[in-house]
């Protein structure tokens, strides 16, 4: 009973052992794939999954039961497959299918639904809890736990994909113990006791290895274990002084391009990479800011490029305050437009956001729109230049650390006075001001000076910004003006360009290359209709400069939809490109074309613009089945539901016929082909290898064939004995059952070979066991514990 007690205890800890690396494994890869599933959902199922199996395990009975399940279950897709080629393709082409949406729901380009993420979740449950406890608790092997779980963690980690350290450290716990159980189990090979491990080494192990890993994560205060400052510093100096470019553009400024946002090669369009890179973190009230790195305004037709190289170097300062033009603009402008003065404080709300920089090498200040003030940490003291597109830079490279709070304006969106205001915008606004307001006027020379300065600056964005290709297709022209012909305001004919293609163009991260011979726009709007960020951004500057009204295109990031504690973790995911509209009296607008970030530029980021479209698709179904569900004709409806009826007895009926005849191929294949080979594959191993090993399986055997026929071995009864009373019974003249026994002892107890011939006695008797269990037995129980159950 003791002894009992202890195997129980010592399966317990084992079965426990297994499910906690089962945990750590398909959390893991829950993690990965970015399934719904709490850490407790997944712990509960990993514990059903391991139970079901150690019932399935707990004997061979119920092992085969298993077994014979899941073979009809294979042998039944066989036959499928082969009575209908088509069912290979179709299961080819669904197995692919899931794999990329898989893989789309891991870069974060898709959501998959609930019965997909179901599906994958039972999988994941089904597939490892089994492995696992086979190689755990069945056949332990620690080299298989070591390298498959290893794998597991080491293929997130290449893939950038490394999530829940939670997992990797439960991980690590048992794989210690389990490496402990391998010496232990190692040690003892040789003796002649049980090599199964007592649960008290095991329980020993527990809080050793707890010691070992605790230590490990606690023994350095800081992220990195070693920091060599002085070394890491050369190195970054060396670095940024040989190297060209760095993850975030050529000579140490932002491009999109080297985001993943489409091919580093100056050419627009082409798949995204996605990089879930850290680059920084923004401590800010809301989301929906964007942080301008980059400003284009010369289209080529097949790329953005910047034509103004100057630059204004602002000096050396802890805080610059009154830098940004455009916020000037709007302040001194919306005046003229309004006859108020104070627009900012009536129309905009005054934010302020904290930047750091995290895995950045860059030169680049990312700021937002309207900006009044930026301060720098007293150990980020930098010179800082501005280029002629109003975007700041530092003349050495920021890294990570470098932190600034930048204090800005952002419009108010549900002011509708704002809006008006701005279709009251027009090109000449400022000249006609001028014209009416200050002939032969005296005083407010100052204001006279800033209205001639804004009206100065308007020409020059009138000249520089409407700049089209002399190539560029008709039709885009034409389809400009065709958006637009039906309001009268710049405001709403930049609202009318963005909304259309918000709504009329799918966003896609996969778009493919554009034809080198084909304008970008042009192959955008007319043929692929489909693409990302920079494709939307592209068209809307290209069709707003068609009807005259001032664009440019902008790169930078965009804080993500979510946050922790008001901190947004921006990562190259949120790299993006967007559009500024110019309105003379407020300056550059910010316009969001990309589909769907029109409804609060940017509450929704990249890596959620498909899932919302499939909410698009679902909402169409629906309307479909609405349009479906419309009341007909009581013949009409009687007709379709009759017609249904049949049809789907039809269907079902074959359905029936067809899983039937399955069945019964693959029972006649279990209980006439199956036991015929294993009785011959039982004696081809025992001719190849003639190892003692095959010889006492086969002498099991031969102890369950007999046993069948009421011979079964006495308590205290000898092999000898029991050899003799069968062969009393049996009264066999060819061949006793006393040789055989004698055989079987010397294979367990000599160490002298086998003889050929005692291999061919061997044989010779297990072919006459059936026989024998054919006359005791009779037919039909012979048929059933032979070809059914397959024990004889």
């Amino acid at each position: 009973m003791e002894s009992f007690v202890k195997k129980g205890l010592s399966y317990t800890m084992d079965l426990i052992l297994a499910i906690t690396l089962s945990f750590s494994l398909v959390y893991a890869f829950t993690s990965t794939f970015k399934l719904a599933y709490k850490a407790q959902n997944v712990f509960i199922a990993v514990c059903i999954a391991s139970i079901i199996y150690s019932i399935l395990f707990i004997n061979k009975l119920s092992l085969k039961i298993f077994a014979i399940c899941v073979s009809f279950i294979l042998v039944g897709m066989l036959v499928t497959f082969f009575t209908n080629p088509l069912e290979i393709t179709l299961f080819i082409k669904n197995i692919s299918s899931l794999t990329a949406l898989i893989d789309k729901q891991v870069n974060g380009e898709i959501v998959l639904s609930i019965r997909y993420q179901r599906n994958i979740f039972i999988a994941l449950n089904a597939i490892i809890p089994l492995i696992v406890y086979i190689f755990s608790v069945k056949k332990f092997n620690f080299y298989i736990l070591l390298i498959g779980g290893t794998s597991v963690f080491v293929g997130q980690w290449i893939v950038e994909n490394f999530r829940i350290y939670f997992s990797f450290y439960i991980f690590l716990f048992i794989i210690l113990i389990y490496y402990l159980k391998y010496i232990y189990l190692r040690n003892i090979k040789l003796s002649k006791e049980n090599n199964k491990v007592p649960i008290s080494f095991l329980i020993s192990c527990i809080p050793i290895c707890a010691i070992v890993l605790i230590s490990s994560y606690f023994l350095s205060s800081r992220d990195n274990p070693i920091e060599l400052s002085w070394i890491d510093s050369k190195a970054r100096h060396v670095s940024n002084n040989t190297k060209k470019g760095s993850n975030t553009g050529s000579n140490n400024y932002f491009k999109i391009s080297s985001t993943g946002f489409g091919d580093d090669n100056s050419r627009l369009g082409g798949n995204v990479s996605i990089d879930n890179t850290l680059v920084m973190k923004v401590e800010a009230p809301e989301s929906g800011i964007y942080l301008k790195g980059a400003v284009k305004e010369i289209y080529t037709g097949y790329s953005w490029e910047s034509k103004k190289f100057g630059s204004i170097k602002l000096g050396s300062m802890l805080e610059l305050n009154n830098f940004d033009d455009d916020l000037f603009e709007l302040l001194q402008g919306s005046k003229i437009v309004s006859n108020e003065t104070n627009i900012l404080e009536e129309g905009f709300d005054k934010s302020f956001i904290d930047i750091t920089y995290e895995n950045l090498d860059i030169k680049t200040i990312f700021i937002p729109s309207k900006v009044s003030n930026l301060s720098f940490e007293p150990e980020n003291s930098l010179y800082v230049v501005k280029d002629l597109y109003g975007i700041l830079f530092s003349e050495s490279i920021m890294q990570k650390g470098f932190k600034y709070n930048a204090e800005l304006y952002k419009i108010d969106k549900n002011n509708e006075d704002i809006y008006n205001l701005l279709r009251r915008s027009k090109q000449g606004l400022y000249s006609e001001y001028i014209e009416h307001n200050y002939i032969g006027s005296e005083g407010n020379e100052g204001s006279r000076d800033y209205v001639i300065s804004l009206e100065a600056k308007s020409k020059d964005i009138y000249n520089e910004y409407l700049q089209l290709p002399n190539e560029l297709p008709k039709r885009v022209f034409d389809l400009a003006f065709e958006i637009t012909s039906s309001v009268n305001n710049n405001y709403d004919k930049a609202k009318a360009i963005e909304s259309y293609l918000s709504q009329n163009y799918k966003y896609t991260l996969m778009p493919g290359s554009v034809p080198e011979d084909r304008d970008f726009i042009d192959y955008f709007l007319f043929d692929s209709k489909e693409g990302y960020c920079t494709y939307y951004a592209s068209a809307m500057t290209i069709l707003a400069r068609s009807i005259g009204i001032p664009t440019r295109y902008v790169e930078g990031y965009v804080l993500p939809e979510r946050s922790t504690d008001g901190i947004y973790e921006v990562t190259n995911k949120q790299a993006h490109a967007w559009v500024e509209v110019y309105f003379e009296g407020f300056g550059w607008m910010t316009f969001e074309p990309t589909a769907p970030f029109l409804e609060s530029l940017n509450n929704t980021t990249e890596e959620q613009i498909l899932n919302t479209q499939n909410k698009t698709k679902k909402e169409e179904e629906i309307d479909d089945e609405v349009e479906d569900s419309k009341p007909k004709n009581n013949n009409e409806t009687l007709k379709e539901e009759v017609s249904n009826n049949v049809n789907d007895i039809e269907s079902k009926s074959k359905l029936f016929i067809r899983i039937t005849i399955q069945l019964l191929v693959v029972s006649l294949l279990w209980i006439f082909i199956v036991p015929y080979f294993k009785r011959k594959i039982v004696i081809y191993r025992l001719k190849k290898y003639s190892s003692k090993q095959e010889i006492i399986k086969i002498y099991k055997r031969l102890l369950r064939g007999l046993s069948l026929q009421g011979l079964k071995i006495n308590i205290g009864e000898t092999p000898l004995q029991y050899a003799q009373r069968v062969d009393e019974i049996l009264d066999s003249n060819d061949l006793s059952f006393k040789t055989i026994t004698d055989i079987f002892n010397k294979a367990c107890y000599s160490n002298e070979p086998i003889s050929k011939k005692e291999i061919q006695n061997i044989i010779d008797f297990y072919n006459t066991v059936p026989i024998y269990c054919k006359k005791k037995l009779g037919k039909l129980k012979y048929f059933i514990f032979s070809n059914i159950l397959g024990v004889i």
